[in-house]
């Protein structure tokens, strides 16, 4: 299956795609393929219209399932996802979709496995951090 990730920021363009990548490696997943990144904007992840459109491109690209992520920001992170899948409520295009909000920055979801990535990307850990 190939997965497109739908995203809100630069950062998530190129992170996004590693972190499923190790994911989905560390659990053995080996039949999701996870696809480059489409960047929009924050105000469009409740308009029904646009995430509908980017469902559409999704599978125009040849992917099966696309990831929607961003970053909750000051809202609550279950509110602004329902918010999403209420804007998709009446999608009922092949895509398979899944919705994920980060608390306020997705990037806190490296500082929980900072001790997994020892040594990657040149990431150093002091033995109190671990």
């Amino acid at each position: 299956m190939q997965l497109k990730p739908i995203v809100e920021g630069r950062g998530e363009v190129t992170a996004i795609p590693k972190l499923l990548g190790r994911l989905f490696g560390a659990a053995q997943v080996t039949n999701i393929h996870v696809g480059s990144c489409i960047q929009i904007k924050r105000d469009r992840f409740d308009k029904a219209w646009d995430l509908q459109k980017w469902l559409h491109e999704v599978k125009l690209l040849g992917a099966q399932g696309a990831l929607i992520i961003y970053d909750a920001d000051d809202d609550c992170p279950g509110v602004a996802a329902d918010r999403t899948r209420l804007a998709l409520s009446e999608y009922n295009g092949p895509v398979r979709y899944q919705v994920a909000v980060a608390n306020k920055e997705f990037e806190a979801w490296f500082l929980a496995a900072l001790p997994s990535l020892r040594g990657i990307q040149g990431i150093w850990l002091r033995p109190w951090l671990t």
